[in-house]
Parts: structure tokens; C-alpha cells; sequence
């Protein structure tokens, strides 16, 4: 197996789909989502890891927060591999999103990082422009449109939440697809503030 290519390929699936978290309405601001809140719970492959990610949203994405748990699915898959230095085994973080940034944090460690969340300058096809429509399916009760980007991934949306995404390599299906949707979620007062005592990595 390829391992430089499978890496680079968990990359790019990953951040598809993530271009809409993105887009700005009329005014500048953040509105990513056709729903005001909402909580979706995904089980996900990603070529050597199992997990599982919580996405809990208020305000239509201006505010979300990601909980992400996986494991890696054999201690010998990365065995006498060169991407074993920049392939984290096991991932147990969490990331929040406000208006201003984005933060990321690593609950093992308690180490996180800070960005500024911007809107695409562009707008979000600039990075994407080779997308199209391919059909329609169901998950979970809610019916989604599918979106084929680069001839290589697929994205289900519904209401603008990517609810399944799935690409292959190798053979291999690297795959993330939602397991429960609660569109009646109570957002806590406190759900989207940071963990305590993280140590920021680039103040």
C-alpha cells in the first residue's frame, strides 16, 4: 500500500465538505447550515483509523464544535512505513468554532492551536470548481443530493451538512457517514467554550 498517497488522500478527504463550514452570506458573516442547530454523530474509516465525531452547531455553523475519537485499526499497519512519523495513531481532540477562530485541541495532551476564521475570498466553488450532481439518496429519514468532487469524492448534503462522505484509494473505502441525527438538541450554556488549561501552541 501506498502510504504517502493514502495520507495525502485522508487529507483531502477531510477537508471536503469542510469548504462550506466557510461561506459567508450577504453580510460578511458565517451561516453554513439550512438548520439552526442541530447534533450528528458520524462513524468514519479513514484508511488505518476507526472513530467516532460528534458535531454539535448553533446559529447555522456560526458556532460549532467537533469531538473526534479514533483509534488505529491494527498496531501493524504503519509497520516499517515512512508516513508512520506524521500519521497520528490515535486521535482524541476536540475543535470549536466561533466567529473569530478556529480551536483545536488535543485532549490527551492539552495542547491546542488557534486560526482566525475567514471566509473563502473567493467564495467556496473557487477551491472546489470541479463538482457536479450525480443523484440522490436517504440517510437516515433525510433525503440528501450528492456531489461528486474531482471525480474522486462524494459528499451527501443535506440541508447543507455533509451527512456522508466517501472516497477510494487503493481499493481501500475511506468512508464517514452519519449514525444519528437530533435535530431537537438543547445547546448546554456552556458547550461551546475551550477546555481548560490548554497550552496554545502558536502564542
Amino acid at each position: 500500500m501506498n502510504y504517502f498517497k493514502l495520507a495525502f488522500c485522508i487529507l483531502s478527504f477531510l477537508s471536503v465538505g469542510l469548504l462550506v463550514y466557510s461561506q459567508s452570506d450577504s453580510v460578511g458573516t458565517f451561516s453554513c447550515y439550512n438548520i439552526k442547530s442541530c447534533k450528528v454523530i458520524y462513524k468514519f474509516f479513514d484508511g488505518i483509523r476507526r472513530g467516532e465525531k460528534i458535531v454539535i452547531f448553533d446559529d447555522s455553523g456560526v458556532y460549532e464544535k467537533e469531538i473526534v475519537i479514533a483509534h488505529l485499526v491494527s498496531d501493524s499497519i504503519m509497520e516499517d512505513s515512512p508516513a508512520a512519523s506524521f500519521i497520528k495513531k490515535d486521535i482524541n481532540m476536540i475543535a470549536i468554532k466561533t466567529p473569530q477562530s478556529i480551536l483545536t485541541v488535543d485532549i490527551d495532551t492539552k495542547r491546542g492551536s488557534k486560526q482566525d476564521r475567514r471566509p473563502l475570498p473567493f467564495g467556496k466553488d473557487f477551491f472546489t470548481p470541479d463538482k457536479k450532481v450525480i443523484g440522490s439518496d436517504t440517510i437516515l429519514g433525510r433525503r440528501c443530493e450528492i456531489i461528486e468532487y474531482t471525480k474522486a469524492y462524494k459528499v451527501w448534503y443535506w440541508k447543507g451538512i455533509a451527512l456522508k462522505k466517501e472516497m477510494v484509494v487503493d481499493g481501500i473505502i475511506i468512508q464517514e457517514c452519519a449514525i444519528s441525527i437530533d435535530e431537537s438538541y438543547s445547546i448546554k450554556k456552556d458547550e461551546f467554550n475551550v477546555p481548560k488549561d490548554v497550552v496554545w501552541q502558536n502564542q
